[in-house]
């Protein structure tokens, strides 16, 4: 049949032609036969699913290959990041992804304009801005895995985008978390000498008296920062300390624009050279999008940090900062029961030794990739509350003449898939729990 397949074809387009010649003798038009096609195409061409500026196709089998997703903080432009020519990367090797210039060390060198589209090494990258929040940092990738540990810092908020699949293999992990005052991308920045923390869940300010370390000081430590679970408060110095940062008015903070943890209320200090801030940093805000599938087997962290314990004579310690957020949207998605996702709250920081000497005890430790809490710091009798974990609520600031800094609560978590899927979930180590108000299932990718 393959051998007699060319020639049935020549039969066929002879006879077609010689009855088109006739039926144009026939109309007295006169075409030349030589003037006819003289192959037949192969096949017809492939149609091209158009998605818009906006939308990007989805590559997988749950869509039934006709559907147009529109990832989640992207409002517009989307669809034009999504190129043929990005690459499939693996990453085998420590990197840094960097959310003011788009670089990833050795991979990806920085745009020369952080602010428009561009392709470099295969991978696309853009800095975009979101309305009352932190920049948004934009990789794209043909498809993406993550098989070494990797770590993020500047300050957008960072969103990691593969056309195809996202994987987080067993020995992958993604840090975006805050480091001591430092916040996390897209996290915010503790309080300075009694002031409240930034974020919709800040934690609060003690009272006090003066403008500054050198001419004033607080009455209690600084109150933890709050995001997905209420903050704890400092501890009760001389007077009022810092409030517990609250979760409520960060309830629907990542409904338009993608941000990470609140921070810490500041404390206070007898150095008149330590600006701030004093409270720790909120935890980074991370997003994961996939247009096929979405597997984590490894961990993801976004912990908040540690709030800074006191200098000079009998000074109450800062807050402790929230867990941030993660956000994870695909088709389809699978957590293992290898995988890990942490969004925990930074411990307080204590009151200072009460001689002016430097503390020798533990600092507060930033929000642990696991269900243990991170410890506030213990430098005096008024030492730092825990922060968030798991189940376990953030810990006050300990009151005594100085005072220590409340912990930080726990950040949030988000899957978004298609109104008719729902995520598989394997693992229990998960910080907020499934059963948390901050760990929310949305059916609304579209």
């Amino acid at each position: 049949m393959t051998a007699d397949k060319p020639m049935a074809l020549i039969v066929i387009r002879a006879l077609v032609a010689h009855l088109l010649a006739a039926v144009l003798a026939a109309c007295d038009i006169n075409v030349p036969l030589g003037n006819l096609p003289d192959r037949v195409p192969d096949a017809l061409p492939e149609a091209v699913h158009d998605c818009g500026p906006d939308k990007a196709p989805c590559t997988g089998a749950a869509c039934g290959g006709t559907m147009c997703l529109q990832p989640a903080h992207v409002p517009t432009g989307f669809g034009s990041y999504a190129l043929p020519s990005l690459a499939s990367i693996t990453i085998e090797s420590p990197v840094r992804f960097d959310t003011n210039t788009g670089s990833i060390t050795g991979l990806r060198v920085a745009n020369t304009a952080p602010g428009a589209y561009q392709l470099i090494s295969g991978i696309g990258f853009v800095r975009r801005s979101q309305l009352g929040s932190a920049p948004l940092a934009i990789w794209t990738f043909g498809d993406l895995t993550i098989a070494a540990a990797t770590t993020a810092g500047g300050d957008a908020a960072m969103m990691l985008a593969s056309l195809s699949t996202l994987t987080i293999t067993t020995t992958g992990t993604i840090d975006a978390g805050a480091k001591g005052l430092v916040p996390g991308p897209g996290g915010l920045l503790g309080g300075t000498f009694r002031t409240a923390g930034s974020g919709c869940g800040g934690g609060g300010a003690p009272a006090g008296t003066g403008t500054s370390g050198a001419g004033g000081q607080t009455e209690g430590g600084g109150g933890g920062g709050g995001f997905g679970t209420n903050a704890a408060p400092g501890g009760a110095g001389t007077g009022i300390p810092g409030a517990a940062g609250p979760a409520a008015p960060c309830s629907a903070a990542l409904d338009a624009v993608l941000v990470g943890g609140s921070g810490g209320g500041g404390g206070d200090t007898g150095e008149t050279t330590v600006l701030g801030p004093y409270g720790g940093g909120g935890g980074g805000a991370l997003q994961l999008t996939a247009m096929a599938q979405l597997h984590i087997d490894g961990v993801l962290t976004v912990g908040g940090g540690g709030g800074r314990t006191a200098g000079g004579n009998w000074r109450d310690g800062a807050g402790g900062g929230s867990g941030g957020a993660l956000f994870l949207e695909a088709p389809v998605i699978s957590i293992a029961a290898s995988a890990g996702l942490f969004a925990n709250g930074g411990g307080g920081g204590s009151a200072s030794a009460g001689s002016g000497s430097a503390c020798v005890g533990p600092l507060a430790e930033d929000g642990k990739p696991s269900l243990v809490a991170a410890a506030g710091s213990s430098c005096a009798t008024g030492n730092g509350g825990a922060g968030a974990a798991g189940s376990a609520a953030a810990l006050a600031g300990v009151s005594d003449f100085a005072a220590g800094g409340g912990g930080g609560g726990l950040g949030r978590i988000v899957l978004r898939t298609l109104p008719t899927q729902a995520p598989s979930i394997a693992s229990s180590n998960l910080s907020p729990a499934q059963t948390s108000p901050a760990f929310r299932i949305a059916n609304t990718l579209n």
